[in-house]
């Protein structure tokens, strides 16, 4: 679930690291709440430790209360691997059992940070090193999402020496799309960032860059990829459509997509079950068939109120996906086959976001910005730190749902 490694030519190295990453300008900013945080990370999360790690920790020199602790904090994974070893063994609450009452990590105020795995040293922080050294923080944490939401200016970037005990990737000078990786992402940047455009249209925008990068991604040629890359400065400009509303029928073909969807992967999705069903409660939506036309009106409404809610929301939706799309590697996201594969994977996270965001604002009947950035980290709880990409690769072909003008439709919700 959480892992810092990768692989490339069947070379995989785990060293110290320092190098100078890219890094949002809100990175040095971050501050984690520990016994603060509404959702600690520690809760509920199925932990994975490497093997170098366990048994670090089985030898560590504490006192009796902590070893008898440690000594049952972690069980072997069903199926180990050097760096996938051990899985941790949470508490009756579903609390890790090195969680002290104040919410302080035990293993920590004892030892100090150098004691504690190398995930729960750096969690939100995610070194990339695949394409270049970048360094996010994941919106899974709600500390992050409060941050992005406070943020009104564009997120810019900056270059800051970092260090992390971590199995590295080593980009290759010779790999064309490391070369070209700067570039791609700079143009889908300025797509997410265009203030000038509803995020919709941004949203599609972004597609279409995908879409005809695609063709020479599928065919290795580099080139190719880089003659097309003036696209996205010409096209925002060039295509001025405005936005229009969506009709019944779009609102209905995408919530009926979310509906199959969400009920294949609530099984193993234990954080969402219950709000995927609330949302089908609250909006109507049957469990299969068709759905009723009042379905959509009734969606309109919930969305319509939600904007009174935030009416700011344009702008904390850009800082959430373009905190998304640098975390993500996007359009190289994880376990994508296609450019096409991460698109689709993109817009379904923004699709879960909105969906999650209006219904559950939509029962509390008010405006609350915590119980907003407490949905949102849930969401990407999921899309962060699963194998999301792949599923939703999946997921949309198993529902024929998988077309650009389907795909778009869950721009328009």
């Amino acid at each position: 679930m959480f892992c810092y490694f990768l692989q490339v030519g069947g070379q995989i190295f785990c060293m110290s690291s320092s190098h100078t990453y890219t890094v949002p300008a809100y990175y040095p900013e971050f501050r984690c709440k520990t016994g603060d945080c509404r959702h600690p990370c520690c809760t509920g999360w199925d932990i994975a430790i490497s093997m170098n790690e366990y048994f670090r920790m089985l030898g560590m020199d504490c006192s009796p209360e902590l070893r008898r602790r440690l000594d049952t904090a972690f069980h072997l994974a069903d199926d180990p691997s050097e760096y996938h070893y051990a899985v941790i063994s949470p508490r009756w609450d579903g609390d890790c059992p090195l969680h002290l009452p104040n919410g302080y990590c035990g293993l920590q105020c004892e030892c100090g940070e150098d004691a504690i795995p190398s995930i729960c040293r750096y969690y939100p922080r995610s070194p990339k090193t695949r394409y270049a050294y970048q360094c996010q923080c994941s919106n899974s944490c709600e500390a992050v999402v409060e941050l992005l939401f406070s943020m009104q200016e564009p997120m810019t970037f900056l270059r800051r020496p970092l260090s992390f005990h971590m199995v590295e990737h080593v980009p290759h000078e010779n790999d064309p799309v490391a070369r070209l990786f700067p570039a791609i992402q700079k143009a889908c940047l300025h797509i997410l960032q265009d203030r000038t455009r509803p995020f919709s249209l941004r949203l599609q925008h972004l597609g279409e860059l995908t879409m005809v990068l695609d063709v020479p991604y599928h065919r290795e040629n580099a080139d190719g990829m880089r003659a097309l890359l003036p696209f996205a400065a010409t096209a925002a400009h060039a295509d001025q459509q405005e936005y229009q509303q969506p009709g019944n029928r779009e609102l209905l073909s995408a919530l009926t997509f979310l509906r199959d969807y969400l009920c294949h992967l609530e099984s193993s999705q234990a954080n969402l079950a219950q709000e995927s069903e609330s949302a089908r409660t609250l909006l109507g939506i049957p469990a299969d068939g068709p759905l009723p036309t009042e379905v959509a009106s009734r969606w309109v409404s919930y969305r319509e109120q939600f904007n009174r809610f935030f009416p700011d929301n344009e702008r904390q939706l850009e800082q959430l996906f373009v905190n998304h799309l640098c975390y993500d590697c996007y359009p190289f996201s994880p376990d994508h086959k296609t450019l096409w594969d991460s698109f689709l994977s993109f817009c379904t996270a923004y699709a879960l976001v909105i969906l999650f965001s209006v219904c559950h604002l939509a029962q509390l009947g008010h405006a609350d910005n915590a119980a907003y950035a407490d949905i949102v980290a849930a969401v990407f709880r999921m899309v962060e730190h699963t194998a999301f990409t792949r599923n939703t690769a999946i997921l949309t072909r198993r529902f024929h749902f998988y077309l650009p003008e389907q795909i778009m439709l869950l721009t328009e919700l």
